[in-house]
């Protein structure tokens, strides 16, 4: 049983120790090419493409319209994200 199954069987919030977990695993599909060559071309991508992999509903609400640049440390959007992530 995956994850994501579990989380949505138990209807409680996603804890950090969980997020940090999954977003490992979406690093990892992105590094073996899963999300396609877009999502290895800078770092920014990367961290973008593992956002979206992580919670694509949090990351429309929040980044879609305004993704992360290069050198960009947005920490009002990362606690919306956060936030978004935990409900």
């Amino acid at each position: 049983m995956t994850l994501l199954k579990i989380l949505a069987k138990s209807r409680r919030p996603i804890s950090d120790a969980e997020i940090r977990e999954k977003k490992l695993q979406c690093y990892a599909d992105i590094e073996s090419g899963l999300w396609g060559q877009k999502c290895i071309a800078t770092a920014v991508d990367k961290e973008n493409c593992a956002l979206q992999c992580l919670s694509p509903v949090c990351y429309e609400r929040v980044y879609q319209s305004d993704p992360l640049e290069e050198g960009e440390k947005d920490t009002v959007r990362s606690q919306e994200y956060k936030y978004c992530m935990h409900k």
